[in-house]
This record gives C-alpha cells, structure tokens and sequence, in this order.
C-alpha cells in the first residue's frame, strides 16, 4: 500500500512541474516574470519524470525508492560526465591536424571507451545490490522506453515509425548495379 502511495506522489509531483509553466501563462504580466525566475527548468522536470517511470515500471518498493533514486542520480551524473569527455575529445579529433595529434586523441578515445563499458558495469552491479540482478537487468529497456516515450511526446518519429523509403544514394561509374538496394525489403 505504501509503494502505490509513493508511486502516486512522485506521478502527482511529476504532473505538478509540467502543469506549472501552463498556469504562469494564464497570469498576468508581472505574476508571470516572478514565475518564469522560479520555473523549474525542463531538465529536471524529464529528471522528474524519469524517476516516476524508473519507479512504476520496476515496482520499486519504498525502501527501494529511498536507495535506488540517488544510485540513479549518481548514476546518470557520472556517465554523462564520461559521456562529455568523449564528445570533447571526439570534437578535438575531428580538429586534429597531424597524425600524431590523431593517433594521441584516438588513444585517448580508446582507452575512454573501456573506461564506459567499466562504469556501466559498475552501476549495473550497484543497482542489483539494491534492486536484485533481474530488475537491474531491466534498465537499459526502461531507459529506451522511457526516451521513446518522451520522443514521442515532443511529436519526434522513431526509427520504426519513419516512413521508409528507398535509398537515395547513387553508385559512382565502375560499382555494379548489383551493389544497389533491394527495392523488395
């Protein structure tokens, strides 16, 4: 009875950031100013969001909430601070000019690379020793269905809802036209 309790209060503090910014629209200008200082940016109000759903579709019960929230905000704190070190130097390899600065930076990448797969690791281990190995094993699922669902809030198609259509790329002279795209997938 407390998980639903919970469960409701997070979906109900979820509801209220997104509703906020609608009800400051209705006010007048000077009410309006002050709200928009105090709007909870649209970051957290997805941070918000995240965890309610993390929270409903694991079945987290109140003790597990108390635990597995912070372990996911750390979580999600330290790899997408891993993440930026590899945009960054993605970003200085597209810039590199000598092969010295590329074999560096591509070093650099690798060894970024190996470090990520370890934090993954890391936190999926953390998780299960919250939430037991086959709710942690669920994350990544969550995680995409969550994203998908957000995606398809803002109107933006997936890649299973895009119309297909056939490639547009032409072969250049001397590639057989047997190269070219099936026309029947």
């Amino acid at each position: 009875m407390k998980s639903k309790h919970l469960i409701q209060a997070v979906f109900f503090i979820s509801a209220f950031c997104l509703c906020a910014p609608n009800l400051a629209a209705q006010q007048d200008g000077t009410e309006r100013e002050q709200n928009q200082k105090t709007r909870v940016p649209a970051k957290e109000k997805i941070d918000a969001l995240r965890l309610a759903f993390y929270v409903g579709q694991l079945s987290l019960t109140p003790e597990e909430s108390v635990e597995f929230l912070p372990l996911q905000l750390l979580a999600e704190e330290e790899l997408k601070s891993h993440g930026d070190q590899l945009r960054e130097i993605e970003n200085q390899l597209s810039a590199a000019k000598t092969d010295k600065d590329c074999i560096e930076l591509m070093e650099t990448m690798d060894d970024l690379q190996h470090q990520g797969i370890d934090l993954h690791s890391k936190w999926a281990f953390e998780f299960a020793a919250v939430i037991g190995y086959q709710r942690a094993a669920q994350l990544p699922q969550i995680e995409r269905k969550f994203r998908r669902m957000i995606l398809q809030k803002e109107g933006v198609k997936g890649r299973k809802n895009r119309e297909q259509k056939p490639s547009a790329y032409k072969l250049g002279p001397g590639f057989s036209e047997s190269l070219q795209p099936s026309k029947h997938h």
